[in-house]
This record gives C-alpha cells, structure tokens and sequence, in this order.
C-alpha cells in the first residue's frame, strides 16, 4: 500500500542530483575554471592562468612558443571549449530546475498545508533567479562553492530549503500514514496519482537531459587528449571505480 508513496517521494529526491543513471557511467571533471572572454577561453587553475586566444597560447600573460601541432590543437582546444562550455552550463541549470520543480511538486501532492505551499512556491522561484544567474552559459568554475562570494549564499540556501522541506514533507507523511490506517483507498488513490505525475511531467525532462549530456563525454575525452600536447591539465576523467575524495575537488558531469 505504501510503495507508490515512497518511490515518488525517493524520485522527487533523487532529480534534483542527477538525471537517471545510463547503461554506461561517465565522469568527467575539472582542475580549472574555464570562462569565456569572447572569442578566448581562460583556464584558472592552480598552474596560473591559460588564455588561449585563436591558436597562441598565453600563460600569466607570457605566450607560450608553439609548433605547428601546437598551435593546431590549441585551435582545436579553444574552439571545444567554446562549444562545450554552454551546453554543459544549460544541462546543470536545467538540471537544477528541474529538481525544484519535482520539490515543489511533491509537497504539492503530499503536503497539508496551502501556506507551506506557497511558501515553497516563492522561495522555488527566487532561488531559480540566482541559479539562473549562477549557470550562465559563459562559465563552469572546478569548485562546487569556488572562490566566488554568491555561492556560499546559493549553496547554504539550496541546504536549508532542502532541509525544511524535509522536516515539513515528513510530517505530512505521518499524518498520511495515519489516514491510510484509516481510510487505505484514500491514500492509494492520492499516492498512485502522485506517482504518475511525478512519471509524466519529470521523467521526459530527466531523460532529455540524459540524451543532452551523453555526448558531451565524448568532447571532454577529445579534448581532453589535446591537453598533453598542449601543455595544460584543465580536464580529468574518472572511472566508475575511481577515488571518490576526487570528486569532491572539482565540477563533475556524471551520469
């Protein structure tokens, strides 16, 4: 009688982290943030800056002497970035999204009190303007709070939503239980139609996004590949199996 409750609200929690997991597994990182400046793409890292500027190669503003392959890759590189750079920014903002709408519509469905609801509603939207602002196609830092004043602020508020909703969605859920003790159809009724909503509206939008990131492994692998021969280490790949504290010290793309 429970099941379908629980698997909605397990789906609800899970969206927000990641699309659903792919037949194959693929993580990629970064040691640097990489920032768009027009044409130019810089690398910030802890080796200092790399600015790559059409096929030259300038390190803490000294170009960096080339040869032919050189230059040709640093072309290629550039241009990866260029292209990569806003896809990738447009899959966590929409990632992000979605997980706030799966939030909200979970309580929605689960939740007793109207108030709460649009309580959730209108901190939904505001944290939506800053996650815009934050995901803004031009940039992707290696640090989930990086060195930027906004994203402490960002990351403490995601938290304590996260946290209220819990505490507020478990209380509804125990007052859910004791109605099903009472009146079982009722609950069943109300959990299956939660379940199918959850399926129809996230579901398709959870495997868009699986299909939008899927190729994008492909790119980092590529460029990736150009970095020894560059001379630079911005990108990192990681098996299904690889040290988890890894993770931790940089953006990661996994599905």
């Amino acid at each position: 009688m429970y099941k379908p409750l629980i698997v909605t609200i397990f789906v609800a929690a899970l969206l927000p982290l990641s699309a659903r997991a792919a037949d194959r597994e693929c993580h990629c990182g970064l040691r640097a943030d990489v920032a768009l400046d027009g044409d130019a793409v810089e690398l910030r890292g802890d080796d200092g800056v790399y600015r790559l500027e059409g096929d030259r190669l300038i390190h803490d503003g000294r170009e960096v002497r080339l040869d032919a392959r050189q230059h040709a890759a640093v072309a290629d590189y550039r241009r990866g970035m260029q292209s990569l750079v806003p896809q990738v920014s447009g899959i966590a903002l929409d990632g992000a999204m979605l997980g706030l709408e799966a939030m909200t519509m979970t309580f929605a469905a689960l939740g007793n009190d109207p108030d709460d609801l649009h309580k959730y509603e209108r901190r939904s939207e505001k944290l939506g303007e800053k996650i815009h602002a934050r995901f803004n196609g031009r940039e992707l830092r290696r640090d989930r709070l990086g060195a930027y004043g906004d994203d402490n602020e960002l990351d403490a508020e995601i938290s304590d939503m996260a946290e209220d909703f819990a505490a507020d969605i478990s209380g509804s859920v125990t007052s859910l239980v004791f109605t099903a003790l009472i009146h079982p159809g009722r609950i069943e009724a109300r959990a299956d139609a939660t379940e199918r909503l959850v399926e129809q509206r996230i579901q398709p939008k959870a495997d868009a996004l699986e299909a939008r990131a899927e190729p994008l492994c492909e790119e980092f692998a590529r460029l990736d590949a150009l970095e020894p021969l560059i001379g630079i280490d911005a990108i990192t790949q990681h098996d299904a199996g690889g040290d988890a504290h890894a993770h931790r010290h940089g953006f990661t793309l996994s599905f």
